[in-house]
C-alpha cells in the first residue's frame, strides 16, 4: 500500500447512492412524483375490481426497500405510465428500480448503523496531515481499512433513500387494505359490531366496540381516507370527510426515530391497542388544578406478513412541551385573581431562601429581593407543568406498569372550573411493559416520589434563562424553593444554606 500508488485493491463496498447520485434523485421531487402515483392507483383500486384483486395479492408480501418498485412494475396501467413517461429518466421508477442496499450493511438501524467512508476523501485528509512522511500515512490509512471504514455501513444518502422506500413500502400497505376493505365489503359490514374481524387475506383488525357508529363506519372504510399526513416517524394524521386519526406503525428497525444505541422491539400494535384501552378504562384521573388522561384507541390492524399499527381518536387543541409554561404563564396572567392569595404566600416565603447560596450567588446583587406577580407567574405555570409529568408517572406506576420511553405527552388548559386545570394527555404506549409483582410496583412508585423529592430540592428550577432568553431571577429560584416546601418536596438534606 504506498502513498504514491493507487488505492485499487482495497476491500471497498460501492454504494447504491452518494452525493453525485443523490442530485439526480431529489428527495423531495420523489416524494411528490410518488404521491402523485399512489393517488392514480388509488382511483383505480375504487373503480377497478381486476385492479383491486392485484393489489390484493401483495397483501402477504413482507415490507422491504424493493416493494414500491416491484409493486408498481406489476400493477402499474395506462394511467400510471403515463405519469412515469412523463417523470422519465431520473424519475421515481428509476428511484424505485435502485438495488436495495444489503441488510447486512444496516446494523442495528438506519439510524445508528456506521458511516460509510469515502476512500479519496480520507487518502486526501491524510496526505494534508502526514506530509511526506509515506509510512505513517500507509499506516493510518491501513486502520481505516482494517476497521471497515471503506466497505462497511451505509452513505448519508443511503440513509435517506432507505428509510423514504420503507416509507413508500408501508404506504403500499394501506393500498392493500384498501383494496381488500372495498373487494369484501359484505363482510366487512358485517363485522362492524365486532371485536375482531379477519379478512381474506388474513389481515386481522380489532376494534374499540365503545366508540360511536360513524367512527367504525370510518375505520372500516379505508378507501374512502382522503389524506395521510406523516407527523412523524412512525407517526400519521389520516382524514376521512370531516373526521381526523392519528395512526402509529408499529416502530422496526428501517424507521428513523430509534432508541439511542439501536433500536429495541416494542409492542405489538394490538397490545399497544389493548394497553391503551386499559388506560382509557382506568387512567383519566383528577387532581384539583391537574388531570392525567390519555389518547383514545379505537383500532389496530396486523397484515399477514407482520406490518401493524394501532390508530387514536384525534386530540384537538393540543399545546407542546416546548411552549406550556409560556401558554399557561398567560393563562395564569389573566386569571390573577385565582393566584392572588398563593402569590402573597410565596412571596412571603420566599424570604427564606433569597440568601441560600446556590439562589444568591448565581446573579447580581442589584437583583430585586421582592418577588413580583409578574414572576411568580413564571414560576408558578413551571411548576404546574412539572407536577403534571409527575402525575402522568405516578398514575403509570399505580396501574401497574412501566414505561422505558417517557417523552409521549402533551397538554391542554382547561378553563371554566374554579380554579385554571393542566391537562397532560399521555401517548405512545410502545415501551409499556405491565408490572406483575406488587412489590416492584410499590418499590417503582416510591423511588419515583424519592427521584422527584431529591432532584427538585438539590436543583431547584435548574436552568438560567426562561424560552424568551429572560433570565431566572434570584427570587424565581427562592420562590421555586418555596413552592416545592408547600407542596411537601422540600428535602433540607439536599440544600445548601
Amino acid at each position: 500500500m504506498s502513498r504514491s500508488g493507487s488505492l485499487e485493491g482495497f476491500p471497498v463496498r460501492e454504494p447504491i447512492l452518494d452525493k453525485n447520485a443523490e442530485r439526480k434523485f431529489s428527495s423531495d421531487q420523489m416524494d411528490r412524483q410518488w404521491r402523485l402515483v399512489t393517488e392514480a392507483l388509488r382511483r383505480e383500486i375504487l373503480s377497478d375490481p381486476e385492479v383491486r384483486q392485484q393489489v390484493i395479492g401483495f397483501a402477504a408480501t413482507p415490507v422491504s426497500e424493493s416493494l414500491p418498485g416491484i409493486f408498481l412494475r406489476r400493477i402499474a396501467n395506462e394511467r400510471v405510465n403515463q405519469l412515469l413517461r412523463r417523470y422519465g429518466q431520473g424519475g421515481i421508477e428509476s428511484y424505485l428500480s435502485l438495488a436495495a442496499v444489503p441488510d447486512e450493511q444496516i446494523r442495528p438501524d438506519i439510524t445508528n448503523t456506521p458511516g460509510l467512508a469515502d476512500p479519496e476523501h480520507i487518502s486526501k485528509i491524510l496526505k494534508g496531515y502526514y506530509g511526506d512522511d509515506h509510512e505513517a500515512y500507509d499506516q493510518a490509512l491501513q486502520r481505516y481499512v482494517e476497521g471497515g471504514a471503506f466497505s462497511q455501513g451505509i452513505t448519508r444518502e443511503e440513509r435517506v433513500m432507505v428509510a423514504q422506500r420503507f416509507r413508500f413500502a408501508r404506504d403500499v400497505k394501506m393500498l392493500i387494505l384498501q383494496a381488500e376493505a372495498l373487494e369484501n365489503q359484505e363482510t366487512v359490514k358485517a363485522g362492524r359490531g365486532e371485536e375482531r374481524l379477519e379478512l381474506p387475506s388474513g389481515t386481522v383488525i380489532n376494534f374499540n366496540t365503545e366508540v360511536g357508529s360513524r367512527t367504525i363506519d370510518d375505520l372500516t372504510s379505508p378507501q374512502d381516507w382522503k389524506k395521510r399526513q406523516q407527523l412523524k416517524d412512525r407517526v400519521y394524521e389520516i382524514q376521512t370527510g370531516d373526521s381526523r386519526y392519528i395512526l402509529k406503525e408499529r416502530k422496526t428497525s428501517r424507521h428513523t426515530d430509534t432508541k439511542k444505541g439501536g433500536h429495541q422491539s416494542g409492542l405489538t400494535s394490538e397490545a399497544e391497542f389493548r394497553t391503551a384501552e386499559d388506560f382509557q378504562r382506568r387512567g383519566n384521573v383528577e387532581q384539583d388544578d391537574l388531570k392525567v388522561s390519555w389518547e383514545k384507541p379505537l383500532s389496530s390492524v396486523r397484515f399477514p406478513d407482520g406490518f401493524q399499527f394501532t390508530i387514536f381518536d384525534y386530540e384537538k387543541g393540543l399545546i407542546g412541551n416546548s411552549t406550556i409554561v409560556e401558554n399557561l404563564s398567560q393563562a395564569i396572567q389573566t386569571n390573577r385573581e385565582q393566584y392572588e392569595a398563593e402569590y402573597q404566600t410565596i412571596r412571603t416565603a420566599a424570604d427564606k431562601f433569597k440568601d441560600d447560596r446556590d439562589v444568591k450567588d448565581a446573579w447580581s446583587s442589584s437583583d430585586s429581593t421582592e418577588l413580583s406577580f409578574e414572576e411568580f407567574v413564571r414560576v408558578k405555570a413551571l411548576r404546574l407543568e412539572r407536577r403534571a409529568r409527575n402525575f402522568l408517572r405516578e398514575t403509570v406506576a399505580q396501574l401497574g406498569y412501566d414505561n422505558s420511553d417517557f417523552d409521549g405527552y402533551a397538554f391542554r388548559i382547561n378553563s371554566g372550573k374554579a380554579c385554571l386545570q393542566l391537562e397532560i394527555i399521555g401517548f405512545d404506549f410502545e415501551y409499556f411493559t405491565k408490572i406483575d409483582d406488587p412489590r416492584v410496583k410499590v418499590e417503582t412508585e416510591k423511588r419515583n416520589r424519592e427521584y422527584q423529592r431529591k432532584n427538585e430540592s438539590r436543583t431547584g428550577i435548574g436552568f438560567l434563562r426562561w424560552s424568551d432568553e429572560q433570565q431566572v431571577s434570584r427570587m424565581q429560584r427562592a420562590a421555586y424553593f418555596a413552592m416545592l416546601e408547600k407542596d411537601g418536596l422540600l428535602d433540607s438534606n439536599e440544600r445548601r444554606r
